[in-house]
């Protein structure tokens, strides 16, 4: 019938998974998600309804799609709260009170829903119970009903949502949801056996009159308090493990499951024997929020259970270091025998200042006692430092009994951090290209093929990805295979949004090369190496390939720094805010920029470029909306020009649908006809530059910059740039070929930056930058000798042929020194070790 375009059937609901967080936590409803474009069409803003096109009150002729379910992670605890999707919520129902195609108990429903995932739970009691006494179709009364039985329950208000309850029965024909609302607020009110008796009656799948879901597994963790409640803790326990056995969902705590099984007298093993591979990720994932004795009691029956995956041994790497030395001694050993020896947790600690010197002595005589590990040499000696006589004297005689010669070992060879590598042994012979594969996540982990060559590259990356990424893997790539490098190439998207650039470097190898280049963001490391297994990092050496905007470390750059060797970035910023957290190597490495690559569509091809002259700006939403600063170049353009005076101001805007909080206020702000924002995603891939032939000059106000590839693309494009003097501007630019924009250092507004701890960035000077503007128009010979310098400059440090020597060069000298060194792990090593 879908493909049958006489069929009645207009539109088809589906069943839709909503996934909640940690543990698989779900619901599911169903909505219209698949109709015919001819015949219906979205409509509103929040909670979007599928209406016929024509006529927006008809009734339309619905099926039921069967076998076909939509996986939704948007109300992920973190991904919603990540991005702001309470707030931006919020901001959508209130402006959707005053739609008047909107029907107003439906518009305050979602306003009391709204007003609840903020925080503001007595406001959406009495948006929701306003909304429950007004004339609505019965769909939305129900809603709004469950709505705020949940609240007014949770807020203690039990009487007010038992007669909220009794409502919702006699207006249902399915008693599901009711028993399901009454079942939970029992027990809430602490009637546990009546609470149980009433989710007793929920079919092991069932819907109630508007479609939602409920089956018994849904209900397993408060099911499994409420016989805690009872001292039935074996009970409980089998509620939440028999729910993880037949749908793969844990809902309950980690650590509440584990102590119910102790006061039943039983093993947490049994929550490793209730997995599956398809679980592993998820459970993993909470466990690393549990204290470390309970973490490693339930991470043991894991390893057992899985003996040949790499999962567990991830999870392992973490929470050793917080374990007793013997037991992470134990770790310590698994991981090593999966040539995962950069990350012992006996170095973690010996290598670990904040820890006790005591206890770091004891980690370092370990890891050279029972492995040779000499980058705890360093350490020892730092923390003997730290003791009395007494101590001192006490650790010498226990160093020589656990870890003879120790004292005397010599340092392991380290490699410096510069920024060109001179060859120290070239390539004898350039191997034929390699190819590569395409892997999108999915829970299975990947199987990667031996070493079969030396000598070439393998590059990882998401080379079809419209974004920063997704671009250096592509420039690296072709870069290294035009230099005379041989390369194979694995496309790999940690977030599933696979882009619209083609790629085609595929074929039947597969990472065939002993030196690996992750073209991958420090926070998708982690991910990779759940998705990849260990095979990707057995016996190669693993160069991380990090894009960074601040002057200050993320929160997961140290942890990720040590899954791989060395640290290739584009700029000094990026690599002074590497080496805060990490003593691997770090190698500066131009990015060389291109034309851009062709994607399947893009709305910039149908933009239509007048005749005046333009200045061009950009934002990429992902990467910070406050740090890119388009608003100020927007204000910098209106001081520097008067509406109608001539020049327009055109700025590229990426993943607009992604932040439309951030969208909208750009768009709120350039409401005069000389300002235009073009939304698409392949803005950054730089086809602006191409579409407009009167463009005079490129803007970047950026706050910090640290990677600046639509800048050197300006520059080698022999455009005009007006940039701040600060970060990427003030390495790369000079007075001599460029308008560089005065800057003050001010504080990082509160909550920037996903938690990283920075203190200051640059304020670019609006008057200046307006300035600067107006002399780039008013002296167009002056603007094209700076960018015929720029250009020039641009041509020698950003060349394809320079970056790939640098990359070449420094390859050899990886693969010629890890071949020459014989009595170590890994060709490099810690600098403190």
């Amino acid at each position: 019938q879908i493909s049958d375009v006489r069929s009645e059937i207009e539109a088809y609901l589906v069943a839709i998974e909503n996934l909640h967080g940690a543990g698989n936590a779900r619901s599911v409803h169903t909505a219209i998600r698949l109709f015919r474009r001819t015949k219906c069409t979205w409509r509103h803003r929040l909670h979007e309804q599928v209406v016929a096109k024509e006529d927006v009150s008809r009734r339309l002729t619905v099926g039921y799609l069967s076998g076909a379910r939509i996986i939704h992670h948007g109300y992920a605890a973190d991904i919603f709260d990540g991005r702001n999707k309470a707030e931006r919520n919020l901001l959508l129902a209130e402006a959707a009170l005053d739609d008047t195609d909107l029907d107003p108990a439906y518009a305050l429903m979602n306003y009391g829903r709204a007003l609840e995932s903020s925080g503001r739970s007595d406001d959406a009691v009495d948006a929701l119970s306003k909304a429950v006494s007004m004339e609505a179709d019965p769909t939305t009364k129900r809603l709004a009903m469950k709505n705020l039985v949940f609240i007014l329950g949770r807020l203690g208000r039990f009487d007010e949502a038992l007669e909220h309850i009794e409502d919702l029965r006699r207006m249902s024909n399915s008693q599901i949801g009711a028993d399901v609302a009454e079942g939970t607020l029992r027990i809430s009110m602490g009637d546990a056996e009546a609470g149980l008796a009433l989710l007793a009656r929920v079919p092991p799948r069932g819907r109630d009159d508007d479609g939602m879901e409920y089956a018994a597994h849904m209900m397993s963790a408060i099911r499994a308090e409420a016989l805690a409640s009872l001292d039935r803790f074996g009970d409980a326990a089998d509620v939440v493990l028999d729910a993880v056995r037949q749908e793969g969902v844990l809902e309950a705590d980690l650590g509440e499951l584990v102590t119910w099984l102790a006061k039943a007298h039983r093993s947490a093993s049994e929550i490793a024997a209730a997995l599956s591979i398809e679980d592993l990720i998820p459970v993993l994932g909470r466990l690393l929020r549990q204290s470390p004795p309970v973490a490693d009691e339930i991470l043991e029956g894991v390893w057992i259970r899985f003996p040949d995956r790499l999962e567990p041994l991830a999870a392992a790497s973490k929470i050793a270091p917080r374990l007793p030395v013997a037991r992470a001694l134990q770790w310590s050993s698994r991981l090593r025998g999966r040539g995962l020896s950069s990350a012992c947790p006996l170095v973690v600690i010996a290598n670990d200042e904040s820890r006790d010197p005591r206890l770091r002595l004891l980690a370092a005589a370990a890891a050279f006692g029972s492995f040779g590990d000499r980058r705890v040499v360093n350490s020892v000696h730092d923390a003997r430092s730290l003791l009395d006589a007494s101590a001192l004297e006490a650790s010498t005689q226990e160093i020589g009994r656990l870890a003879p010669g120790l004292l005397d070992a010599p340092a392991p060879e380290v490699v410096e951090v510069i920024d060109e590598i001179p060859a120290e042994a070239a390539a004898s012979a350039t191997p034929p290209l390699e190819r590569g594969r395409r892997l999108t996540r999915d829970s299975t982990t990947k199987a990667v093929a031996s070493i079969t060559a030396r000598g070439g590259v393998n590059i990882v990356g998401p080379f079809e990805a419209v974004g920063a990424y997704g671009l250096v893997a592509r420039r690296l790539a072709t870069s290294l295979a035009r230099g005379g490098g041989a390369i194979s190439t694995t496309s790999y998207h940690a977030g599933g949004r696979v882009g619209a650039v083609p790629w085609t470097h595929y074929g039947d190898g597969d990472h065939p090369f002993e030196t690996t280049l992750l073209v991958i963001a420090p926070d998708d490391l982690a991910d990779f190496v759940m998705d990849h297994g260990v095979d990707a990092f057995e016996g190669r050496y693993m160069v991380g390939v990090w894009l960074w905007d601040y002057e200050e470390p993320s929160e997961t750059m140290a942890n990720a720094a040590k899954m791989v060797h060395e640290i290739w970035v584009p700029s000094t910023i990026a690599a002074n805010a590497v080496a805060k957290v990490t003593d691997r190597p770090v190698v500066r490495v131009p990015i060389p920029p291109s034309m851009p690559a062709r994607a399947k569509t893009s709305r910039v091809a149908d933009f239509v470029f007048d005749e005046r002259a333009t200045f061009l700006a950009s934002v990429d939403y992902e990467t910070g909306f406050e740090r890119q600063n388009p608003l100020g170049v927007l204000e910098a353009f209106r001081r520097a020009f008067q509406p109608g005076e001539g020049p327009r101001l055109v700025i590229g805007a990426s993943n607009a649908d992604r932040y439309p909080i951030e969208h909208n206020r750009l768009m709120d702000a350039c409401s005069d006809r000389d300002v235009s924002v073009l939304n698409d995603d392949h803005v950054a891939s730089g086809w602006l530059f191409e579409r407009a032939s009167d463009v005079v000059s490129y803007v970047s106000l950026h706050r910090s910059e640290g990677t600046g590839l639509l800048l050197t693309r300006a520059m080698l494009l022999g455009v005009a740039t007006i940039v701040s003097h600060h970060s990427f501007g003030d390495e790369y630019f000079g007075d001599r070929d460029s308008f560089q924009i005065p800057c003050s250092l001010v504080s990082v507004p509160k909550g920037e930056m996903w938690g990283v701890p920075m203190l200051q960035w640059a304020e670019p000077n609006l008057d200046a930058a307006a300035s600067a503007m107006r002399l780039v128009l008013e002296e167009p010979k002056v603007a094209a000798v700076r960018a015929r310098r720029a250009k020039d400059r641009a041509r020698r440090q950003f060349s394809s042929a320079r970056s790939a020597k640098i990359m070449i060069d420094r390859l050899s000298a990886i693969e010629a020194t890890r071949h020459r060194v014989v009595d170590g792990p890994s060709l490099v090593t810690a600098k403190s070790s």
